[in-house]
């Protein structure tokens, strides 16, 4: 069995991952953690040989698309994983399933971020100040926050590259025409203003420096820019 866990919510994918792990733990699986690289080393005939304490086993991996193209070998491996009814192998990326242009080889579960996270996004521009914050009240906790700031900080990201005339890369036309709409309410020193701001919470976040929560810090940020 062969299952790729995906989607542009890696808050929620991770959270499943996770979940997974412990129920095939708890069932008597093998669980067994390999990169793409060393799954490129590892035989179906080794993966699917049992252990001394298990018959049964599953690997989890990170990233194995990057790979495919890479090597032919993988994707024929693949397809074997995913006819093995001794073997499971569960796949994590962090991509949509657009944006993987994965080759049609086992099962796919996407994690899509919900209407209500495009709405907060939509609403992130100068003069729409008062509808952000109610967006980023009723929308944003504790669960999501990281999740929401990642989000932001993508489009903020991408507004920029689209400001500055370019293309984002593996982005459908339409989704282009709509940031060029929000882009054209920002000037261009406001966003990179804006966007280095992002930066300095980020490291604050990673380092526990950061004196506000990361809606509050989001906040204070549309109080000053929108």
């Amino acid at each position: 069995m062969l299952l790729t866990i995906c989607g542009e919510d890696t808050v929620s994918s991770r959270n499943y991952l996770v979940l997974l792990k412990k129920q095939y733990s708890e069932k008597g699986y093998e669980v067994k953690d390999l990169t793409a690289e060393e799954l490129l080393s590892f035989t179906l005939s080794e993966a699917q040989s049992p252990s001394l304490f298990f018959e049964k086993r599953v690997i989890f991996c990170d990233s194995v698309s990057k790979h495919i193209k890479k090597n032919s070998n993988l994707l024929s491996e693949l397809k074997k994983i995913e006819k093995s009814a001794l073997l499971n192998l569960i796949n994590w990326e962090k991509e949509s399933a657009w944006e993987l242009r994965f080759p049609k080889v086992g099962t796919v579960k996407e994690f899509k971020p919900s209407q209500t996270i495009f709405k907060l996004a939509d609403s992130l521009f100068p003069t729409n100040k008062r509808i952000f914050l109610a967006n980023l009240e009723s929308f944003m906790n504790e669960t999501n926050e990281h999740f929401v700031f990642s989000m932001i900080n993508k489009l903020v990201r991408n507004l920029l590259i689209i400001k500055t005339g370019e293309m984002p890369t593996r982005m459908q036309a339409w989704q282009a025409g709509k940031l060029r709409r929000q882009a054209a309410f920002w000037k261009l020193e406001n966003l990179l203003l804006f966007y280095g701001a992002l930066y300095k919470i980020d490291v604050g976040i990673k380092t526990s420096s950061i004196p506000y929560s990361i809606k509050e810090s989001l906040a204070i940020l549309a109080c000053h820019f929108l």
